[in-house]
Formats: structure tokens, sequence, C-alpha cells
């Protein structure tokens, strides 16, 4: 399922998968991310939450598959936290934000505009 971002004037922002909720964070989901504003153009935030301690590695990739940056790779507790990611020297396009918690991974498209 996809939804629709539109912000307050109408102007539709993007299409998004549709996020996972609390709930099915609760049914055997390790972790919840977002990624926001989307579109980027100077910077974006990566805000996720894991509910065990756990090892967070946060990548972003191109749609070649060639990976852009490496945000964080390190063990955690459990908790919420933000990265911050700034896309310098980076073309305009779509790109892919992917977070993996112990051994699930979650991928967002994140699209750049400067």
């Amino acid at each position: 399922m996809v939804i629709r971002a539109i912000d307050i004037s109408g102007f539709v922002i993007t299409d998004i998968p549709e996020p996972i909720t609390q709930q099915t964070l609760t049914k055997g989901k390790l972790f919840d991310f977002n990624l926001y504003p989307n579109p980027v153009s100077t910077y974006t935030t990566i805000e996720y939450s894991i509910n065990t301690s756990s090892k967070v590695n946060i990548e972003i990739f191109n749609l070649f598959g060639h990976k852009v940056a490496t945000l964080y790779n390190g063990k955690l507790n459990a908790g919420t936290y933000k990265a911050i990611f700034e896309p310098t020297g980076l073309a305009n396009g779509i790109y892919l934000c992917k977070v993996t918690v112990d051994n699930q991974s979650a991928i967002k498209k994140m699209i750049i505009t400067k």
C-alpha cells in the first residue's frame, strides 16, 4: 500500500510507503523508522526506534545499488534515535535509505532535490 503525502495547500509532495504502526511494531518488528523532510534539499532526518539493544546500520544507496554513504554502524540500547543526512556531493535523484537492526532491514525512497 502507498500513501500520498499532501501538504496543507493540497500540493502532492510525494508518494510514500505506508508507515509501520506501533501495532505492527509490537507484532515482531524490532524497529520503526521515518525519513523527513522528503524530498531532501539540504538535509534529512532519519528517526528510528528500537525495542531492544541491537546492532544498527544506516546506509544510503543510489538506484544502481551502490552504497553512497554509511550514517551509522554500531550497537545501541533500546530507544528512539535521530541521524542527520546531508546529501553533499550527490546529484539530484532518487536514493534508498536502508536501516538494518540486527537481521531485519527496512528501505525507504528518498528524493534529493537541491
